[in-house]
């Protein structure tokens, strides 16, 4: 997912939108709620955190997962597939997009994620979806 400016992400704070964020040197991201918080302005003007619009996610009964890309991507950009059958429940190898035939088959059946991280929240969702267990060995 894309980095916001800081003025994109005082303009996506003016906006209601749900935005995560984390500081500069971490590696996980955390929602961001204005309130709870205490961000000032001058916190994102001097990038003390940096700020991405939050990833939707697509909840069935009581399973969530990152919505996978539903757009074709720029040509290059590095993706996961979703794989449920696969022991790590993503494909072990980045894909990179070049807009070929197995490029739109993944899209098409909504595998495409930006993320190993996503991808594999998706495969573990489906697999419980269908009943399955994640721990299965």
């Amino acid at each position: 997912m894309n980095e916001l400016t800081p003025q994109e992400a005082l303009q996506a704070i003016a906006d209601g939108k749900k935005l995560e964020y984390k500081f500069n040197k971490e590696k996980d991201w955390r929602i961001f709620r204005p309130l709870d918080n205490g961000v000032t302005i001058g916190d994102v003007l001097v990038r003390r955190f940096i700020f991405r619009l939050a990833q939707e996610m697509i909840t069935v009964g009581d399973v969530s997962f990152p919505k996978p890309e539903s757009e074709p991507l720029e040509v290059g950009t590095v993706y996961w597939v979703t794989a449920p059958t696969h022991q790590y429940y993503s494909s072990i190898t980045t894909f990179i997009w070049g807009n070929g035939r197995d490029d739109k088959r993944y899209l098409q059946r909504g595998f495409v994620h930006l993320t190993r991280d996503a991808a594999i929240q998706h495969a573990k969702a489906l697999v419980k979806l269908s009943g399955g267990s994640i721990d299965a060995e």
